[in-house]
């Protein structure tokens, strides 16, 4: 398995348009779309809107803008992935393209969604790591920490159909604390997502946990193996 992760924090469509795509405004404010055409636009606006709003009802309110931009390819020091959010710009980058067979494993869950599908994941996991740093000024969260509320909350937002062909993928139906680690992300990143969803979903976590480790009253960081 290639480990193909949507790499973050450390840094669907046939028309993926030209980089000289005017910048488009997203309607409620939250969201500039660069480098696709306007009809592709509309669509990544309306899954990012319906991103932020999930989240905002987790304890992640968005409260400041996002530029999101198109791309064919991001160069990572962790290896491939299919898109980053950039601190520093407040940017989330992209990968948009017809062929990702040099990105993920045919076997891969990824590799049969529908692009809107993919889109709108990919979308939900680099807003969650934007509006994670937003709703914790002046605080460095834990890698780990950053990764599993990125993790759970994609796998949270995800057509129920689709979430299941991930943990059927990654062979998991109950969760270990000892698989929240950032060495299993980088490994086995669908494994990681499966097990931190898993987590996220069981009696005593769900929000009430998010809303504790973007506090710092909870944290995975330095857990048992």
């Amino acid at each position: 398995m290639r480990p193909t992760a949507i790499l973050s924090i450390l840094a669907a469509c046939a028309l993926v348009a030209p980089l000289a795509a005017q910048p488009v405004a997203c309607p409620a404010g939250g969201f500039d779309i660069t480098g696709a055409h306007p009809a592709l636009a509309v669509s990544l606006c309306h899954a990012a809107e319906e991103a932020a709003a999930a989240l905002e009802a987790c304890n992640l309110p968005q409260r400041s803008p996002l530029t999101i931009e198109v791309v064919d390819e991001i160069a990572h020091p962790f290896g491939t992935c299919l898109a980053a959010y950039d601190c520093a710009y407040s940017r989330i980058r992209l990968v948009l393209r017809e062929d990702y067979s040099d990105l993920v494993d045919p076997d891969d869950p990824y590799a049969a969604m529908p692009r809107d599908v993919l889109h709108g994941t990919l979308l939900t996991h680099e807003i969650t790591h934007a509006l994670v740093e937003q709703n914790t000024p002046g605080r460095e969260v834990p890698l780990i920490d950053h990764e599993y509320i990125a993790a759970a909350m994609e796998l949270d937002h995800l057509p129920p159909e689709w979430r299941g062909a991930i943990l059927d993928y990654a062979g998991l139906d109950a969760p270990a604390t000892g698989r929240i680690n950032i060495w299993i992300y980088r490994i086995a990143p669908r494994r990681f997502a499966a097990n931190a969803w898993l987590h996220f979903a069981a009696p005593g976590h769900g929000c009430d946990l998010i809303g504790e480790l973007l506090a710092g009253t909870v944290t995975f960081e330095d857990e048992p193996r």
